[in-house]
């Protein structure tokens, strides 16, 4: 977009005043047998030009834009589109218990869990036979301290 019709856009009359202001001096980059406002010499603004504010372009660079935006919503809505589906789809067809596997899952934890009851039982098995063993090591002292009383 050029300087003038951002100039434009901004919806100002300061903005329109300094586009026009901007056209009536000379531009010595487009001289090349033009006049001052960029046409061929001979023709007059209202005949080479009828849009000098450039509306025209400012319409159709505003109406590809609204394109842009539209087609760029509706692949995002597509993209959306398809992944509610799949998700959907594997939902359907029991994704936790196919996908994920849970079902195995869950008994490997459940033998996992009966073995880890099963240490738990054998170490307190152990704690009671530790305990047992201590009362029995008291007692024999005692027997042997009233054995050499009596020797």
């Amino acid at each position: 977009m050029s300087q003038e019709g951002s100039n434009q856009s901004l919806g100002s009359s300061g903005g329109v005043s300094r586009s026009l202001s901007s056209e009536s001096q000379p531009d010595n980059s487009r001289m090349n047998g033009s006049n001052s406002n960029g046409y061929t010499t001979g023709e007059t603004n209202s005949e080479a030009d009828p849009d000098p504010l450039e509306i025209r372009k400012l319409a159709l660079s505003y109406d590809y834009l609204i394109y842009k935006i539209n087609d760029h919503i509706s692949n995002l809505a597509d993209t959306t589109y398809e992944s509610i589906t799949t998700k959907q789809k594997l939902i359907e067809v029991n994704y936790l218990e196919d996908q994920l596997n849970l079902s195995q899952e869950l008994t490997e934890i459940d033998q996992l869990l009966d073995q880890c009851n099963q240490l738990e039982m054998e170490f307190l098995k152990l704690d009671q036979l530790q305990i047992f063993i201590n009362d029995f090591k008291n007692r024999i002292e005692v027997i042997e301290k009233g054995f050499q009383q009596l020797s």
